[in-house]
Protein backbone atom coordinates (compact mmCIF):
# COMPACT_ATOMS: atom_id res chain seq x y z
CA UNK A 1 0.00 0.00 0.00
CA UNK A 2 3.01 2.14 1.04
CA UNK A 3 4.68 2.29 -2.53
CA UNK A 4 1.31 2.80 -4.38
CA UNK A 5 0.47 5.90 -1.83
CA UNK A 6 3.93 7.12 -2.73
CA UNK A 7 3.50 6.43 -5.94
CA UNK A 8 0.14 8.54 -6.18
CA UNK A 9 2.00 12.03 -4.13
CA UNK A 10 4.69 11.73 -6.81
CA UNK A 11 2.20 11.90 -9.78
CA UNK A 12 0.56 14.72 -7.91
CA UNK A 13 4.12 16.84 -7.81
CA UNK A 14 5.31 15.39 -4.73
CA UNK A 15 8.73 15.56 -4.23
CA UNK A 16 10.77 13.39 -1.46
CA UNK A 17 13.71 11.63 -3.17
CA UNK A 18 16.45 11.79 -0.32
CA UNK A 19 13.73 10.19 2.18
CA UNK A 20 12.07 6.85 2.89
CA UNK A 21 9.46 5.71 5.27
CA UNK A 22 10.53 2.87 7.50
CA UNK A 23 8.29 0.31 8.75
CA UNK A 24 10.08 -0.75 12.58
CA UNK A 25 6.43 -2.97 13.53
CA UNK A 26 3.15 -2.44 13.15
CA UNK A 27 1.50 1.03 13.27
CA UNK A 28 5.16 2.08 13.74
CA UNK A 29 6.63 3.96 10.93
CA UNK A 30 9.44 7.08 10.56
CA UNK A 31 11.06 8.84 8.31
CA UNK A 32 14.56 7.90 7.30
CA UNK A 33 17.42 9.39 5.12
CA UNK A 34 18.05 7.25 2.22
CA UNK A 35 21.56 9.86 1.49
CA UNK A 36 23.56 12.45 2.97
CA UNK A 37 20.98 15.56 3.36
CA UNK A 38 22.96 18.96 3.50
CA UNK A 39 21.78 21.62 6.32
CA UNK A 40 19.05 23.78 5.24
CA UNK A 41 18.19 20.88 1.94
CA UNK A 42 14.67 20.66 1.67
CA UNK A 43 14.01 17.19 1.88
CA UNK A 44 10.14 17.24 1.28
CA UNK A 45 7.73 19.05 -0.97
CA UNK A 46 3.79 18.52 -1.12
CA UNK A 47 2.04 20.59 -3.43
CA UNK A 48 -1.13 21.34 -1.99
CA UNK A 49 -3.26 19.29 -4.39
CA UNK A 50 -1.39 16.65 -2.00
CA UNK A 51 -2.32 18.10 0.84
CA UNK A 52 -5.87 18.35 2.85
CA UNK A 53 -6.09 21.62 4.10
CA UNK A 54 -8.89 24.20 5.55
CA UNK A 55 -9.39 25.19 1.87
CA UNK A 56 -9.55 21.77 0.54
CA UNK A 57 -12.47 21.14 3.49
CA UNK A 58 -14.60 24.41 2.96
CA UNK A 59 -14.52 23.50 -0.39
CA UNK A 60 -16.60 20.54 -0.04
CA UNK A 61 -19.83 19.92 0.03
CA UNK A 62 -20.61 19.94 3.45
CA UNK A 63 -17.88 22.60 4.17
CA UNK A 64 -20.04 24.97 1.84
CA UNK A 65 -23.08 24.35 3.93
CA UNK A 66 -21.54 24.77 6.94
CA UNK A 67 -20.80 27.82 5.33
CA UNK A 68 -24.13 28.74 3.60
CA UNK A 69 -26.11 28.05 6.84
CA UNK A 70 -23.90 29.93 9.21
CA UNK A 71 -23.59 27.01 11.83
CA UNK A 72 -21.74 28.37 15.20
CA UNK A 73 -18.85 25.69 15.56
CA UNK A 74 -16.75 25.91 18.66
CA UNK A 75 -14.28 25.10 16.72
CA UNK A 76 -15.40 25.88 13.37
CA UNK A 77 -12.10 25.21 11.38
CA UNK A 78 -11.32 21.77 13.37
CA UNK A 79 -14.98 20.90 12.65
CA UNK A 80 -15.29 21.81 8.91
CA UNK A 81 -11.76 19.69 8.36
CA UNK A 82 -12.69 16.37 10.35
CA UNK A 83 -15.91 16.54 9.27
CA UNK A 84 -14.70 16.88 5.49
CA UNK A 85 -12.08 14.11 6.40
CA UNK A 86 -15.14 11.80 7.60
CA UNK A 87 -16.92 12.37 5.14
CA UNK A 88 -14.05 11.53 2.51
CA UNK A 89 -13.42 8.30 4.44
CA UNK A 90 -16.77 7.01 4.15
CA UNK A 91 -16.83 7.98 0.35
CA UNK A 92 -15.74 4.88 -1.34
CA UNK A 93 -14.66 7.15 -4.50
CA UNK A 94 -12.76 9.68 -2.64
CA UNK A 95 -9.78 11.13 -4.02
CA UNK A 96 -7.99 10.96 -0.75
CA UNK A 97 -8.60 7.12 -0.59
CA UNK A 98 -4.77 5.87 -1.00
CA UNK A 99 -3.78 8.63 1.83
CA UNK A 100 -6.52 7.26 4.20
CA UNK A 101 -5.47 3.45 3.19
CA UNK A 102 -1.55 4.13 4.15
CA UNK A 103 -2.88 5.57 7.74
CA UNK A 104 -1.81 3.85 10.23
CA UNK A 105 -5.01 1.54 11.92
CA UNK A 106 -4.35 2.71 15.20
CA UNK A 107 -3.08 5.34 17.18
CA UNK A 108 -1.79 3.70 20.21
CA UNK A 109 1.50 4.52 19.62
CA UNK A 110 1.00 8.05 19.79
CA UNK A 111 2.10 9.37 23.35
CA UNK A 112 -0.87 12.08 23.50
CA UNK A 113 -3.10 8.43 23.58
CA UNK A 114 -1.02 6.43 26.14
CA UNK A 115 -2.46 5.05 29.07
CA UNK A 116 -1.31 6.10 32.44
CA UNK A 117 1.01 3.54 32.83
CA UNK A 118 2.51 4.38 29.67
CA UNK A 119 2.30 7.82 30.63
CA UNK A 120 4.73 6.94 33.72
CA UNK A 121 7.15 5.43 31.56
CA UNK A 122 7.62 8.88 30.13
CA UNK A 123 8.73 10.28 33.39
CA UNK A 124 11.74 12.77 32.89
CA UNK A 125 10.62 13.35 28.85
CA UNK A 126 9.47 15.83 26.65
CA UNK A 127 6.54 14.24 26.22
CA UNK A 128 4.62 14.93 29.82
CA UNK A 129 4.89 18.80 29.60
CA UNK A 130 3.52 19.32 26.39
CA UNK A 131 -0.02 19.09 27.84
CA UNK A 132 -1.04 17.26 24.43
CA UNK A 133 -1.82 14.61 26.99
CA UNK A 134 -5.53 13.04 26.18
CA UNK A 135 -7.27 9.66 27.69
CA UNK A 136 -8.36 6.81 25.20
CA UNK A 137 -12.01 7.33 24.03
CA UNK A 138 -15.16 6.54 25.93
CA UNK A 139 -14.86 2.95 24.91
CA UNK A 140 -10.93 2.72 25.94
CA UNK A 141 -10.31 2.16 22.28
CA UNK A 142 -7.52 4.68 20.10
CA UNK A 143 -8.50 3.72 16.33
CA UNK A 144 -8.81 5.91 13.40
CA UNK A 145 -12.05 6.11 12.11
CA UNK A 146 -12.46 3.94 8.56
CA UNK A 147 -10.47 1.27 10.30
CA UNK A 148 -11.65 -0.67 13.23
CA UNK A 149 -12.11 -4.11 13.61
Amino acid sequence: MYKTYTDWMKSNGAKFDKIDIKYFYKDYRGIVAKEDIAKGENIIFVPLNGMITLRTAKSGVIGKKLAEKKVGLIYPNNSTLSTYVLSEIANPKSTWKLLFKALPRSVDNFPIFFTKAEKALLKGSPFLGTGTYQPAGRHGRRTVPGHED
